[in-house]
């Protein structure tokens, strides 16, 4: 299935909430939908019926996925200059309470230094926190996005970013780089899509026109940018919270949401990253 096929996570949980509680009775189901979104939820329908009817399983499915965004995964699925940004916003005093409840000695370490805070200052015992305090506790996440690991949905671009170590991923993003630079140098290629593809690929080149490891990394990040127009919004932020805040910005200010690039030229983006994932050995 081609990836602007696979539903959304809206139109996922609209067909699994039908498949649990069964479609509205009386008229036409589908009619009570604008074209765009019938269209949208039949082939959600199609997608998912074809897995399975089951009511327990769908029931089970729905139950996972809202279970899984009512609250994020700070240890696993956050990186820690994320904990660092959010809790900048907070008063110092929220910032000791939250830094005095990690458990982990080394994360604690790390988030207290990036907020300039002295670990002896963490020792001392304040008392049981009043309610508007605790309040403040609970809600210094709410900048996060939380969700679920989804390989079998999820767009490469949003696999290499959450599942692999940086080095991992940087490798592949500097492959990415040097493909991309290969195609524009490759004057002798006979392949009509690539001879396309220049139209992007060369002012990419020429805003970034160093061999350094450093301008190959940023010309990968310009295609992982792109392609990431293609992914809903709050899949993009939870999956550029995996990565260190300074590099998250980075491909963040290549997200072009209001001015995306042609299909066709994503398509030559999604190619380079796809050569880039199997020249680095693989996505898993």
């Amino acid at each position: 299935m081609k990836q602007s096929e696979i539903p959304s996570r809206a139109d996922k949980a609209t067909v699994l909430a039908f498949l649990t509680w069964g479609l509205p009775a009386g008229e036409s189901t589908w009619d009570l939908f604008s074209p765009e979104l019938r269209a949208r939820l039949s082939n959600a329908w199609s997608h998912w019926s074809a897995r399975s009817t089951d009511r327990e399983l769908a029931h089970d499915l729905l139950y996972t996925e809202h279970a899984g965004e009512v609250e994020p995964d700070l240890l696993r699925r956050v990186h820690v200059s994320w904990w660092v940004r959010a809790l900048k916003e907070e008063s110092p005093a929220v910032q000791r309470a939250v830094v005095r409840t990690i458990e982990s000695r080394r994360l604690q370490a790390t988030v207290a230094q990036g907020l300039n805070l002295d670990l002896g200052d963490l020792e001392c015992d304040f008392g049981s926190p009043s309610r508007d305090f605790g309040g403040a506790l609970d809600l210094w996440t709410e900048r996060f996005v939380a969700g679920l690991p989804r390989p079998s949905d999820d767009p490469p671009v949003i696999t290499i970013l959450s599942a692999l170590k940086l080095r991992r991923l940087y490798r592949i993003i500097q492959a990415t780089g040097e493909i991309k630079r290969s195609v524009v140098h490759d004057e002798d290629s006979q392949n009509p899509a690539d001879r396309r593809f220049l139209k992007v690929a060369e002012p990419d080149l020429a805003a970034h026109p160093g061999r350094d490891r450093r301008s190959t990394a940023r010309l990968g990040l310009v295609t992982v940018g792109r392609l990431l127009t293609m992914v809903e919004p709050y899949r993009v932020r939870w999956a550029l919270q995996h990565l260190p805040y300074t590099i998250a910005n980075v491909i963040r200010a290549e997200i072009e949401w209001m001015n995306p690039l042609p299909s066709a030229w994503l398509r030559g983006e999604r190619k380079v990253l796809d050569r880039a994932i199997e020249q680095a050995g693989g996505r898993s």
